[in-house]
């Protein structure tokens, strides 16, 4: 991947809305820079493009999830590790953690997109985020204090086991026609090349986690799959990935239960107002996280440049956020929206440090609808 150096867009200003509208706090927004010539049109025209097909996922029959659940103990779910923020453009290329360079941003498909849906049942009321005062978007990770409804009952902490250990991303529940599909980053199933081998294990997601609660139980995965430059390369423009899980026998389907996000693909890379979720354990310049509870930020998203569709938003949040949604037209009323990319990476200077507070998510084109045409139909 290029270097990510965007230029900043000028503050944009918004009046103060109402505490039911969930104000935040202000924030800036980088805007599309120019790209390198090795990032150019003409440079990029004789690059090789990854299929836009779905891998080959893994499979866990019902007698190895009844193992899967009870692998996790509260124990072990209180130990995992939250999955480290993969290391961006200035790791030394070659080296673990270093995003490939071989790939590229695929031509614009066909813009489609799939809508929300509320749960069946709803529990009880909410007040939204915690702090809802002041200026309406903020750069700064923010306690979305709404557990119990709409968005937080549809997004939560996924569970799974690498070969160093146990550890933890973020990912949310997406309307689908099996009704138990759940989204996220592909470096939250899979290493990034090595491809099926490689797939992490022992996959279970709990929705609205918050303070180590489970209000709704845990789900565990029937199928897993990302795309194919992912699983094969760990191109980053196609961190995305893909989860079914078994229904829950006293509850049903996942969806049902704590209702889901729309989805969107090919559907740009500008939006005025995007909202992204995580379980952040750590951030930039932030000392205040535990990564067991629901943050947000909130503000513009911009392409990274005119050849990188790599999508850029001011947030501090870190290592946990990993495969959080980033929401565009959230309607707070209904409690969803529609989900444009997901976290996938922050800046590094040549240590390994965060060096801005800058998070860049995956824009999700016809390799991430391939991915959700396979999965959502296991």
């Amino acid at each position: 991947m290029t270097d990510h150096h965007p230029p900043l867009r000028r503050l944009r200003s918004r009046a103060p809305l109402a505490a039911a509208a969930l104000l935040l706090a202000g924030v800036l927004a980088p805007a599309a820079a120019a790209a390198p010539a090795a990032g150019s049109p003409a440079h990029d025209a004789a690059r090789p493009r990854p299929t836009a097909t779905a891998s080959a996922g893994v499979t866990a029959s019902r007698a190895e999830a009844a193992r899967i659940d009870a692998y996790w103990t509260k124990a072990r779910m209180r130990a995992a590790r939250a999955m480290p923020m993969p290391r961006a453009q200035h790791a030394p290329k070659g080296t673990a953690g270093a995003p490939s360079t071989a790939g590229r941003p695929e031509r614009p498909g066909t813009p489609r997109s799939v809508p929300g849906s509320a749960p069946e049942r709803v529990q009880r009321d909410s007040s939204g985020p915690e702090n809802a005062t002041g200026p309406l978007q903020a750069p700064t990770a923010r306690r979305w204090g709404g557990q119990g409804m709409m968005p937080a009952r549809s997004i939560g902490q996924l569970y799974f086991t690498t070969p160093v250990g146990d550890a933890r991303c973020s990912a949310a529940v997406v309307s689908a026609d099996n009704r138990d599909t759940v989204w996220t980053a592909g470096h939250c199933v899979h290493p990034g090349a090595g491809g099926k081998a490689a797939f992490y294990r022992n996959f279970v997601f709990v929705p609205d986690a918050g303070g180590g609660t489970e209000p709704y139980g845990r789900w565990t995965f029937r199928y897993a799959g990302t795309t194919p430059a992912w699983q094969n390369t760990g191109d980053w423009h196609y961190d995305v990935a893909a989860l079914a899980f078994y229904p829950q026998a006293a509850r049903g389907d996942l969806e049902d239960t704590v209702g889901a996000q729309g989805i969107r693909f090919d559907g740009g890379t500008s939006f005025s107002d995007v909202f992204t979720f995580g379980y952040p354990l750590d951030g930039y310049r932030r000392t205040d996280l535990d990564g067991q509870d629901l943050w947000y930020c909130e503000g513009p998203v911009s392409p990274v440049g005119a050849a990188d569709d790599t999508l850029v938003l001011r947030c501090d949040m870190g290592h946990g956020c990993s495969g959080g949604p980033w929401i565009a037209g959230l309607g707070l009323g209904r409690g969803w929206g529609w989900i444009v990319g997901v976290s996938s990476h922050r800046d590094t200077d040549s240590a390994g440090r965060w060096t801005n507070g800058l998070l860049y998510g995956t824009h999700q084109g016809t390799a991430a609808a391939r991915v959700y045409d396979d999965v959502s139909t296991h």
